[in-house]
C-alpha cells in the first residue's frame, strides 16, 4: 500500500501529463498550416517536414500529400516527390487533386530522375486524357514526349563512365553549382545556401545567398566546403 503523500503526488503527474499532452501535440491541420507558411516564405525543406509530421497523422489525405509532393519536388527531392505523385495518380479521385495535374508532375519527377520510358507513357496518357488540348500543360506534355524519345537516344551514345557522389559533407540540401578543380585536393564552387542552418545540414529561414566555397580533400574523401572572403 502506498503512503498517502506519495499515492497524491503520483496521481497528480499522472494527471497533468494527460491534460498537457493535448498542449504540446500538433493536430494535422496545425502541422498543414505551418507546412503553407513554410512555403510562402519560400522554405520548401521546412514545408516538407511539416506535411510530413500532417501526413503522419493522416496518410489517406491526397490534398496533404499532394502538398507534401509539391513542397518535396521544390527542394529538389526527385526521388522521394515522384514516390508520394504516384501514391496520388493510383487513387480513383486523382483528378479531382492539384487541379488534376498529379500525373504531369509524375512523368516531370520520373524524365528528372533518369526513368524516360515511364516518363514518356505517362506525359502521353496526361496529353491524351487532358480535355483542353490548347492548355500550357498539354502542349508541354505533346513536347515532353518528343524529349524523352531524344533522351533515349541519347543514351545510346555515351561513354562509358563512371560517377560518383562526392559525400554529404560537400553536398548541401542547395545549389552547388561552377566547380573548379585547382588541383587533386582542392575544389572550388558556388552554392546559393542559407545563413541559418538547421540540424543534419538542413536550410532553415528564406535569407540565401550565393558565396564561393572551398574544400578540401583528405584521404580520398572530400571534406565540407568553407565560404571564402568576399572576392
Amino acid at each position: 500500500k502506498l503512503p498517502f503523500p506519495f499515492f497524491i503526488l503520483s496521481l497528480f503527474f499522472l494527471l497533468f501529463s494527460i491534460f498537457l499532452t493535448p498542449v504540446f501535440s500538433q493536430t494535422p491541420k496545425q502541422w498543414n498550416k505551418l507546412g503553407e507558411d513554410a512555403i510562402k516564405e519560400g522554405d520548401f525543406t521546412g514545408a516538407s517536414i511539416y506535411f510530413n509530421k500532417a501526413l503522419s497523422a493522416d496518410s489517406t489525405d491526397l490534398d496533404i500529400t499532394f502538398k507534401y509532393a509539391e513542397s518535396l519536388r521544390k527542394a529538389n527531392d526527385y526521388r522521394q516527390a515522384e514516390f508520394f505523385y504516384n501514391k496520388i495518380t493510383t487513387s480513383e479521385s486523382s483528378s479531382e487533386i492539384g487541379e488534376g495535374l498529379a500525373l504531369f508532375l509524375l512523368a516531370t519527377m520520373q524524365k528528372f530522375n533518369g526513368d524516360y520510358e515511364n516518363a514518356k507513357e505517362n506525359f502521353r496518357i496526361f496529353g491524351k486524357s487532358n480535355r483542353d488540348k490548347s492548355s500550357y500543360y498539354s502542349k508541354k506534355a505533346k513536347q515532353e514526349v518528343k524529349s524523352c524519345e531524344f533522351a533515349k537516344k541519347l543514351i545510346l551514345d555515351t561513354v562509358p563512365v563512371e560517377i560518383t557522389n562526392s559525400g554529404d559533407l560537400l553536398n548541401s540540401f542547395n545549389s552547388e553549382l561552377s566547380a573548379f578543380l585547382f588541383d587533386d585536393s582542392s575544389l572550388y564552387f558556388s552554392s546559393l545556401r542559407p545563413q541559418a542552418q538547421l540540424k543534419n545540414n538542413e536550410p532553415g529561414g528564406k535569407d540565401y545567398r550565393m558565396k564561393i566555397y572551398s574544400a578540401p580533400k583528405k584521404e580520398g574523401r572530400w571534406n565540407a566546403g568553407t565560404p571564402l572572403d568576399t572576392v
